[in-house]
């Protein structure tokens, strides 16, 4: 359990490093831009990408394949480079969300299955009239 908590704390960082790269990276201000949604309901961080607006406020997350943020591009007129480009950081956040995805996973089942084995050793303690399982 703790090297998967390890590994997840890892791929947070390494999203945080990509984002923070594209900001090293493209000056302000931008047509969009990409940031980590920390979603519990969609199991952990997720790599996506907000329109220009102000630090998050009242933005929607967005797939970079979305018509809204495409229609932005276009309507900026981004050059094809830079949207080559940014696809390319899209394909990297993408590969860190399914890591971090699949690591929760496999944490969540793993503490499913430990608080499933802590019943049965407490059902067994209990019909042997004793603690044969503690600790």
């Amino acid at each position: 359990m703790q090297v998967l908590e390890s590994e997840l704390r890892q791929i947070d960082d390494q999203m945080d490093e990509l984002v923070q790269e594209f900001k090293d990276t493209y000056r302000r201000p931008w047509v969009a831009h990409p940031a980590i949604h920390r979603s519990r309901r969609e199991g952990g961080s997720v790599f996506r990408w907000r329109l220009r607006g102000f630090d998050g406020i009242g933005q929607s997350w967005l797939m970079f394949t979305s018509d809204m943020l495409q229609e932005a591009l276009s309507r900026e007129g981004v050059p094809k480079r830079t949207r080559l480009a940014w696809l390319e950081i899209e394909r990297r956040g993408r590969m860190l969300t399914f890591e971090h995805r699949r690591r929760n996973y496999e944490r969540l089942r793993l503490k499913d299955l430990v608080a499933q084995i802590e019943a049965l050793n407490a059902l067994e303690d209990q019909w042997r009239g004793g603690s044969s399982h503690a600790g």
